[in-house]
């Protein structure tokens, strides 16, 4: 326990992520790794709208930490394509969400930061995923992978 300040979450087979990872378990089990007061986790994984992996996975975070954000491009948001969506999350301050929002706006690949109110939205009525209700498999939604 409490044997990190930053855990990056980035498992992938080869272009699908490993959704079995990414339950309610797993992941206050990776929330014990960081101190009570302080920390980051910040997780990438790609979706597509309707969002089947993401929202459940936000819905989990939220429940195991204090603060979390989505940054993620616009086009992805807007389901004009799949996309890497990163989630971030605060043990224990609040994130700087002004700051991360002005610093994806400008970056040469321009994102969107999802928190507070939004986020509230984006996430509502998903449920966190648990080995007896996992998420779906990555070519399994839509019918195809999420790259």
């Amino acid at each position: 326990p409490a044997v990190a300040d930053l855990v990056i979450w980035d498992l992938y087979d080869g272009p699908r992520a490993v959704t079995a990872a990414l339950t309610l378990d797993a992941l206050a089990s990776l929330r014990g790794l960081l101190p009570a007061e302080r920390g980051l986790a910040v997780l990438n994984v790609s979706d597509v709208l309707p969002f089947d992996v993401v929202r459940p996975v936000l819905a989990s975070l939220r429940m195991c930490f204090a603060d979390v954000a989505l940054l993620a491009e616009p086009s992805t948001l807007r389901g004009r394509r799949s996309g890497n969506c990163v989630l971030v999350a605060s043990a224990g301050e609040p994130l700087p969400v002004d700051e991360m929002a002005r610093r994806s706006a400008g970056a040469p690949v321009r994102g969107r930061v999802v928190a507070g109110d939004d986020l509230d939205r984006f996430v509502a009525g998903a449920v966190p995923a648990t080995d007896s209700a996992p998420l779906p498999l990555p070519d399994a939604a839509l019918g195809r992978g999420f790259l």
